[in-house]
């Protein structure tokens, strides 16, 4: 069951939060809002209608990109492989647009390793969550909820 919230109960709740490091209600409200970071590398490689070859981006990386624009995501989301090689790229880069989050809802074999990979690298799992995937439900015709494993970002 719900619960409509005053303006003073949000503010009261909002500084508890802070006060535990977490994010509070102003700032989770712009997060919400804000969508896919931007990377304007890969906005310049879109725009120019550029391959990843041709601007010497990560493959793995730009194909997430533009996948979680084109679904609504919030998160860049790796809906498929990533190379053990390319983990080290995509770290700085996220590390170097201040992107803080992501999701993985591949399920491949190599998963394991790919998690301990980017633990090395800062990033952690914080959690179980659900995305948008690329196709549609076919009962619905909406993007299909899929699993996916939350990783953040520890400095």
């Amino acid at each position: 069951m719900g619960k409509d919230w005053t303006k003073e109960e949000l503010v009261q709740a909002s500084k508890a939060m802070m006060a535990n490091g977490q994010m509070g209600y102003e700032e989770f409200c712009e997060m919400l809002e804000r969508g896919v970071p931007v990377i304007e590398r890969f906005e310049q490689a879109i725009k120019e209608k550029k391959s990843s070859k041709e601007a010497g981006i990560n493959r793995t990386m730009f194909m997430a990109y533009q996948t979680a624009k084109a679904t609504g995501n919030k998160c860049i989301d790796f809906d498929e492989g990533i190379w053990f090689e390319d983990i080290e790229e995509i770290a700085t880069i996220f590390r170097e647009n201040g992107v803080t989050e992501f999701t993985i809802s591949s399920n491949y074999s190599g998963l394991i390793a790919t998690l301990a990979a980017f633990a090395i690298h800062g990033w952690h799992m914080a959690g179980l969550t659900q995305v948008k995937a690329r196709y549609a439900d076919w009962s619905t015709g909406e993007p299909k909820m899929i699993d996916a494993i939350k990783m953040e970002v520890r400095l």
